[in-house]
């Protein structure tokens, strides 16, 4: 014996389709809802029904969207909470290494482990840099030391890294990488928002120690994002 098909689907998006689909025959023009054995209240209630569902559907689905957005953009990858724990891991190493006293540094809850710590000088040779991956909306970087055949990632006397983004749809100028903010990338891989970048962009990076000092930039990483 054939199994009878369900009338009702389950999901939510296939009542909305089936209710659409009814209303969209019923509600022609020039068809009779009695030859359906319906009447016009009938026809007119169903649609009305229809647009509230339809809109409430709208309404939950943009508030989704608005929460995940939201979401994304405090703890997203190299969003709101990276570029802050970024920004306060740098003003703790400054913090560390300043003229202020231990107290004083503690009261901005940093605490100084040694009085005096040993200067680390800047790496002469700049890192490298290269794409681990590209997704739309995110750009995920790997800098790494090129003088360490090893797998550590950072040099040994830096604590980070600053990159540059430079708009690579205009011709390469010299100490272009001076002209646009950098970002702090504390560790490796890093990751970038790239929604506003240009179609192209050359990355470059440089190796950052404890004590703010700044290596050389690296040649550009030429990235095509769109």
């Amino acid at each position: 014996m054939a199994k009878k098909n369900k009338f009702m689907p389950t999901q939510q998006a296939g009542k909305l389709s089936k209710a659409a689909q009814m209303h969209g025959v019923l509600a022609k023009t020039g068809v009779d809802p009695t030859h359906y054995g319906l009447t016009a209240t009938d026809v007119t209630e169903l649609g009305t029904l229809l647009t509230g569902a339809q809109d409430a559907h709208a309404a939950r689905e943009n508030i989704k969207e608005a929460k995940k957005a939201t979401t994304n953009a405090f703890s997203g990858p190299g969003q709101a909470l990276d570029q802050l724990t970024a920004k306060v891991q740098y003003c703790g190493n400054k913090i560390r290494v300043s003229d202020c006293t231990d107290d004083e540094a503690l009261a901005t809850g940093t605490d100084r482990r040694k009085g005096s710590p040993t200067p680390k000088n800047v790496p002469a040779n700049p890192p490298g840099v290269t794409l681990d991956s590209l997704q739309p909306g995110v750009m995920r970087l790997r800098i790494y030391d090129t003088g360490n055949s090893g797998a550590r990632a950072r040099a040994e006397t830096a604590n980070g890294s600053q990159l540059a983004v430079v708009n690579g749809t205009a011709a390469i100028v010299a100490n272009e990488a001076d002209t646009v903010p950098t970002i702090l990338a504390p560790r490796s891989p890093w990751t970038l928002d790239s929604t506003k970048m240009p179609g192209t962009v050359r990355i470059y990076a440089r190796w950052q120690t404890q004590r703010g000092e700044l290596g050389p930039w690296s040649a550009p990483l030429t990235v095509k994002v769109a």
